[in-house]
């Protein structure tokens, strides 16, 4: 590892967490691309400290009010549950974690199988960007029924983070379960994608799924740090590559939320689909 590779990595790491592209796919493909092999998986969980980082600097706001209401409510979470939404909001973020944690632990082995197949990456890509099609298809649907009801006496209105249900929370933590399993499959797409499609307006699905990055980030250093083999080399190059993918994932997130505004996600399915044919094709030519 050189330092133009850490400074390479950090950078794509800071684009392609919160651009809807796949970090871990686009990883994998650069580490084969560049004869890299496997990188020590502490490294890449520093990374992503990096990127969470700059999700904390970019939703302090909201993060601040979760913890005090969580706190706050910690005592009578029942009744804390059904009166305080900032409570609630915790709660489904915990929630969330139940199968995402649960799909990482069953199918951890099948993960590292899967990962260790370049097409297959590939592959996943490709249904990134399906998935990318899907949620502006779905978009574009719910704003026609918008128009043409604005009073929403047929079609209910979007619901907002105040209004999600434990049922939203458990179907995005699937969502973000299964980006972890699969490497090329977005999380961040994934799971905007599943809270619109279970009704959620698109910048609570937003706000949502990169709140329950937090603890999902959080317990990946947990688990690397087990397996830490006390090179400090690693550490170094770690430490200097969150601060880079920091500052870079703070402005890929800016950049997401104004081309999620402006609807405009769909526009990296076709950087995903490009992306997975590379792979699918340098795999079956090297």
């Amino acid at each position: 590892m050189t330092w133009a590779i850490v400074l390479f990595l950090a950078c794509l790491q800071g684009l392609a967490e919160f651009l809807p592209i796949s970090s871990s796919g686009h990883l994998r493909i650069s580490e084969t691309v560049l004869g890299l092999g496997d990188m020590p998986v502490l490294f890449d969980v520093m990374l992503h400290l990096g990127t969470l980082a700059a999700v904390v600097v970019v939703y302090r706001k909201l993060l601040a009010k979760t913890l005090a209401a969580a706190a706050r409510g910690v005592m009578r979470p029942r009744e804390a549950y059904i009166r305080d939404p900032d409570f609630r909001l915790a709660s489904h973020v915990l929630l969330a974690m139940v199968p995402t944690v649960a799909l990482v632990m069953l199918l951890r082995t099948f993960a590292e199988s899967w990962a260790s197949d370049l097409a297959r990456v590939g592959a996943t890509l490709l249904v990134t960007a399906m998935v990318l099609v899907a949620l502006h298809v779905r978009v574009r649907a719910n704003r026609r029924r918008r128009d043409a009801d604005p009073a929403h006496q047929t079609h209910p209105a979007a619901r907002t983070l105040a209004q999600m249900t434990w049922r939203d929370a458990l179907a995005i933590g699937t969502a973000q379960g299964l980006s972890a399993t699969f490497r090329g499959l977005s999380r961040s797409g994934s799971t905007i994608t599943t809270g619109v499609y279970v009704g959620l307006e698109q910048e609570a699905a937003a706000s949502f799924s990169f709140l329950v990055s937090i603890p999902a980030i959080l317990g990946a250093l947990v688990f690397a740090l087990k397996k830490f083999d006390g090179n400090t080399e690693v550490i170094v190059y770690g430490l200097v590559g969150a601060v880079v993918s920091a500052i870079v994932g703070y402005f890929a997130l800016r950049w997401l939320l104004q081309m999620l505004g402006r609807g405009r996600l769909y526009l990296f399915a076709g950087w995903c689909a490009a992306v997975g044919i590379f792979a699918i094709v340098r795999r079956f030519t090297h």
